[in-house]
């Protein structure tokens, strides 16, 4: 959390472009590394992966305290649904882990845990967020928890696998799972799939986006994700904007570089919304072989970036309330600072990444937000009682130097909207001609 709060001082008083900074924070800068890479992603890793993907349109998704009080509500969901995880093969399998497509659920619920096949042994879900000031359960959130699964838990063809979870101060303890990815890992962790490497390709154009491919025994390779580690929106909700970006969702990556399915052909990294970057970029690839397993490549290290006739800041918010939520005439809020001498005349585009979780807000069908005093703006949406992210145009000229009010509204009597955890990031695209040529 120390490296988080220092990446956004500095960020913010370099956007402001006329203030120096401290020689010891950019040192405490240039000493925070990038995350460990992302589920699934470790270099030299070799596994085989196995995914179920939940019936939205049933109630297994949803994770209930057993124990409720709230009977009247919940006797729908219970009891907890056992899911299966078909097809599983564990020759010369050295170790496995679960990532689960994760919603925190109701805040304040605790104990949430899952066990495979019956086991008398539960595996607790470690929930992490960073730059949460309390307990990581009492917030709203949707993000990727990965677990370790020990071996003597799977059996081979179909595994089960059940979750629970305690109470919350209402009485309703509930989370929610929308896919399961088992991954098999059959070989010691050190070694690549010999032949093969990411290769950024070159282009005589400097404003050109970046491309990559794979180099190699293409012929065999049936899929590719790229994923980069930079500084920029946090599209998996842990609160690091400095990591490995992606998150899985119903068992396949979003929010990444992207992925291919025709190797060695390349691939373009659209990066029109990639903050100005100051510290190195790395990219990650696995590969799916012919015979299905997935390999994991070494990274690319110092990845050029596209020269631009704009600057693009990513400011990040503050004083982001614990539950940000708002239903049945709720108004919830959250302050984006920029520096006090910020020329907001000279803002050529302005974009809000959101995550949200049922953004449609019932019958309201989107979710009212403004900037300061602005008008209320009615383009937040999304679907119903489920996730969503997206880059929302917002207004420039509601925008002003120092703190800036960002507030969202609700008048539907039902679950209303989550703006999920780390809360609304900020987009400036400004008129500087110099470009990073990073």
């Amino acid at each position: 959390m120390r490296c988080l709060a220092q990446s956004v001082i500095i960020k913010l008083i370099q956007s402001s472009r006329i203030c120096a900074v401290p020689a010891a924070l950019l040192a405490m800068q240039q000493a925070c590394p990038a995350q460990a890479p992302a589920p699934g992603m470790e270099p030299g890793t070799c596994y085989r992966e196995y995914t179920t993907v939940i019936n939205e349109k049933s109630q297994q998704w949803r994770v209930t305290d057993p124990n409720t009080t709230y009977e009247d509500r919940t006797s729908g969901f219970l009891p907890n649904p056992v899911l299966e995880i078909p097809g599983v093969s564990l020759e010369n399998a050295v170790r496995a882990e679960l990532t689960i497509d994760f919603w925190s659920g109701h805040a304040g619920t605790r104990d949430k845990k899952i066990r495979f096949n019956g086991k008398r042994k539960w595996i607790p879900l470690e929930e992490q967020l960073h730059g949460a000031e309390i307990e990581p359960h009492h917030y709203y959130a949707e993000y990727n928890i990965t677990v370790p699964v020990p071996l003597k838990d799977l059996v081979e063809g179909t595994n089960t696998v059940r979750g629970t979870c305690g109470d919350n101060s209402r009485g309703w303890g509930q989370w929610g799972w929308y896919a399961l990815t088992l991954r098999v890992f059959v070989d010691d962790g050190i070694v690549d799939h010999p032949g093969n490497r990411i290769v950024q390709v070159e282009s005589a154009d400097a404003a050109a986006m970046p491309q990559f491919r794979i180099d190699g025994e293409a012929g065999r390779v049936r899929a590719v994700d790229y994923l980069a580690a930079y500084e920029g929106v946090d599209e998996d909700g842990d609160g690091d904007y400095r990591d490995y970006h992606g998150m899985y969702r119903y068992g396949s990556w979003t929010g990444h570089v992207g992925s291919t399915s025709s190797a060695p052909e390349p691939l373009v990294w659209d990066t029109e919304w990639i903050p100005d970057q100051r510290g190195q970029v790395t990219l990650g690839a696995r590969i799916q072989m012919d015979n299905g397993d997935w390999h994991v490549l070494q990274p690319l290290e110092n990845v050029r970036m596209n020269r631009r006739d704009y600057a693009l800041e990513i400011i990040h918010p503050i004083n982001r309330p614990t539950a940000f939520w708002v239903r049945n005439g709720r108004v919830n809020s959250c302050v984006i600072p920029l520096p006090l001498d910020f020329d907001t005349a000279g803002i050529l585009d302005a974009r809000m990444f959101l995550r949200t979780w049922n953004a449609e807000n019932n019958e309201q069908g989107h979710t009212p937000f403004r900037i300061n005093h602005g008008d209320w703006q009615a383009n937040i949406t999304g679907p119903g009682h489920r996730f969503h992210m997206e880059y929302y145009p917002v207004p420039a000229g509601d925008l002003r130097a120092g703190h800036n009010l960002f507030t969202f509204h609700s008048t539907t009597q039902h679950h209303g909207c989550e703006l999920l955890w780390p809360g609304p990031q900020l987009l400036l695209k400004t008129n500087d001609k110099q470009g990073t040529g990073k």
